[in-house]
């Protein structure tokens, strides 16, 4: 059934878990989700991935809802979980699918494995956060959470595990802070895709506080590879509402990729996929034919 989890055991013992959305026989996308939010970030997108026969494979990332914590972690570390889950699969070629935080490990798949990756979808992604003048360019909440995790640990958990318990029993009043950088049209998307699934995917992805401390800890760490590794064509989304994400970032990534297209948004915030998957799901539909 549509959106199981299931559980792969990785060569170092750890759990990778993850779930399936669209078309089983369909083209295989690797989504690579978003901060705060799990693998079934995805499932909105679930049927029109079926009319259109793409296979949607969204894993977490360690620390993640069932998956295994990795301490120390970089970007690139990511690409090799893929790579045993891929294999596990029998999936030769795929298409990288990143939103927001997950736009840097979709590129990371990229970078690690070249030839296996027909196309490299990102919407709203970041560019790299090690350095103090491109992490002040962050929205306040997900500086603020970085900064958290980096320094404070123990005040993150803290954060973290009361917003958990608002998700749980307060969903509302967790969807009021959660929104506090949010632009109208996203608190609009999420009201649309519903508060209450909203919820379900934060409580799902932090389910280990200390993994979720990890999560902030490593996306701001170098990534272990450069934008122009990539071979792969990238396409950039960004909407003209999104509070959380800069413009200059996007631009940056569709401008330093060796193959890369930005494609700006005529309305809409940093969810605008949430409930506009089509024209995504359709433009990685027509790119398959991309061989490396």
């Amino acid at each position: 059934m549509a959106g199981n989890l299931k559980k792969l055991k990785l060569e170092d013992g750890r759990i990778l878990g993850y779930r399936e959305y669209g078309d089983p026989a369909g083209i295989p996308i690797i989504n690579n989700h978003g901060g705060l939010v799990c693998g079934r970030d995805v499932e909105t997108a679930h049927s029109e991935a079926l009319k259109l026969g793409l296979r949607l494979i969204s894993p977490n990332r360690p620390g993640v809802g069932v998956s295994s914590k990795l301490a120390g972690r970089r970007t690139l570390d990511w690409a090799k979980d893929v790579e045993q889950l891929v294999d596990f699969l029998k999936v030769e070629h795929f298409h990288a699918l990143g939103w927001s935080m997950g736009g840097q490990y979709a590129l990371a798949c990229g970078a690690h494995f070249s030839a296996r990756v027909r196309s490299i979808t990102i919407i709203a992604g970041a560019v790299p956060l090690d350095d103090e003048k491109t992490l002040q360019e962050l929205n306040q909440s997900d500086r603020t959470f970085t900064r958290l995790c980096r320094e404070q640990p123990g005040r993150a958990a803290f954060t973290f595990r009361l917003m958990r318990w608002l998700a749980l029993l307060m969903p509302k009043s967790f969807l009021h802070i959660i929104t506090r950088d949010f632009s109208p049209p996203d608190e609009s998307v999420l009201h649309q895709i519903s508060i209450g699934r909203f919820a379900a995917w934060y409580i799902e992805a932090t389910q280990q506080i200390a993994g979720t401390i990890e999560e902030y800890r490593a996306w701001a760490r170098p990534w272990g590879f450069a934008l122009k590794d990539i071979y792969a064509p990238v396409t950039v989304y960004r909407a003209p509402s999104d509070t959380l994400i800069p413009e200059s970032w996007a631009q940056r990534i569709a401008a330093e990729v060796p193959r890369g297209t930005y494609l700006p948004q005529a309305n809409g915030g940093h969810f605008f996929a949430q409930v506009h998957w089509r024209p995504v799901l359709e433009k990685i539909a027509n790119s398959h034919s991309f061989a490396p």
